[in-house]
């Protein structure tokens, strides 16, 4: 019997772990298609860019706020399936406003409604599978099972960055759009068995303390936020996560028109650098992740991050025609593994702070602050794009960012 139950009990966890990851894959993809599909839309649209992740984040933002609620009433798995149809909703706006791009000022309103659609069904999805996850993962291993898991960030970019321009070019980029709608609606379906294990287990949970490691109450979201910005060690963390973030979306935004337009690289193999920096995301986040678990710090490994984020933003702004590919390779590597690798580690330092009915309101909370700097980073970066003329300025100047992350990390 107790075999039985053994067997039983690593098959929840794998499903809930494999189930966690499709969820953030698509989620994630769903919020990328649009920038990786610009350069194949008609009369291109790079300006848009900025603005549209700027409203999509501003979404976000909002979705991570109200999470707490949302999860509690539905489940994980209720509000992931949830937020991935409202998700398909979004991208149907999206792709009518771009089949009507020479229509007037309804066509742009649709625009962004679906940039704000898809932005804030993006918002529970990390609480949602944060709750999920600290089901199956002990303290010691807290780090790498949400890298494992966040590791479907870079694996959502990968995605799209390997298949949407090769369907934009063989068909057409509307196509593209319908891709990911029918993916998404398929994944609805594929994570419906984890419902019973985990949504019945809200009200279990919703019994459990409502107090944190460090006073953060699990009142929901809100409440989370408050507490926050009146703790200095939580204050602390929210600011670097912003950062970080800042420095992630810059590069998930703008890297694939900056080797198109800037690099002179054409849009399929522009995607395919642009993949290899989502890969690198993918092997940074579990090695940091694991790295955070042997030696217990994840404040160290952080510093580390930042360190090698600075100089690796740095000098991507100095690509141009003349550089060797294999050395444009090489610093791509380093960046994703860098600037895209680091989300797990941070929420692996939230859930070891945090007691286990309180997950999904605290790191909704927390990322509140990080869609902040999402919300603000790419409309900046591309701003300063314009003003210095030129991406590969605006990414010098990004080196700021990070910058300011490492000087906060060395004083905490």
């Amino acid at each position: 019997m107790s075999d039985m139950h053994l067997v039983e009990t690593r098959k929840r966890q794998a499903s809930t772990l494999l189930g966690a990851i499709v969820i953030q894959v698509v989620a994630t993809a769903n919020t990328l298609a649009f920038p990786v599909l610009v350069p194949s839309l008609p009369g291109g649209a790079s300006g848009l860019i900025g603005p549209f992740m700027m409203v999509l984040y501003a979404g976000a933002m909002v979705g991570a706020g109200v999470s707490g609620g949302m999860i509690a009433r539905m489940g994980p798995v209720r509000a992931s399936q949830f937020s991935l149809l409202l998700q398909v909703l979004g991208l149907s706006c999206i792709a009518l406003a771009g089949v009507f791009a020479s229509a007037s000022a309804v066509i742009l309103v649709m625009h962004w409604v679906g940039a704000f659609t898809c932005g804030f069904a993006y918002g529970p999805i990390t609480p949602a599978s944060a709750q999920m996850l600290m089901r199956i993962a002990t303290p010691e291993r807290s780090s790498f099972v949400f890298s494992l898991k966040q590791t479907g960030v870079p694996m959502g970019g990968l995605l799209v960055g390997l298949t949407l321009p090769p369907i934009a070019s063989s068909v057409d980029w509307l196509a593209g759009f319908m891709a990911m709608a029918v993916l998404t609606c398929l994944t609805i379906v594929l994570v419906n068995p984890l419902v019973d294990f985990h949504d019945r287990a809200v009200a279990t949970h919703a019994a459990d303390s409502d107090q944190t490691k460090h006073n953060v109450s699990k009142g929901g979201s809100i409440q989370a936020i408050v507490t926050i910005l009146r703790d200095p060690q939580w204050r602390s963390v929210a600011i670097e996560s912003l950062l970080f973030s800042v420095c992630q979306l810059c590069v998930g935004s703008f890297l694939m028109v900056y080797l198109h337009q800037e690099v002179k690289f054409d849009p399929i193999e522009a995607g395919r650098i642009y993949a290899l920096t989502q890969f690198a995301g993918i092997v940074g986040r579990l090695g940091w992740g694991r790295l955070a678990d042997v030696f217990g710090s994840p404040t160290h490994i952080l510093r580390v991050l930042a360190l090698i984020m600075v100089v690796s933003v740095f000098v991507t702004g100095f690509f141009s025609t003349s550089w060797p590919l294999w050395l444009m390779l090489v610093v791509v590597t380093v960046l994703g593994g860098t600037a895209i690798g680091w989300n797990g580690v941070f929420l692996g330092e939230i859930a070891r702070r945090t007691q286990h009915g309180s997950i999904a309101s605290v790191t909704g909370g927390v990322l509140v602050f990080t869609y902040v700097g999402v919300v603000i980073g790419p409309v900046l970066f591309g701003y300063a794009g314009m003003l210095l003329g030129g991406l590969g300025h605006a990414f010098m100047l990004l080196t700021l960012v990070p910058l300011a992350a490492l000087v906060l990390l060395c004083r905490r």
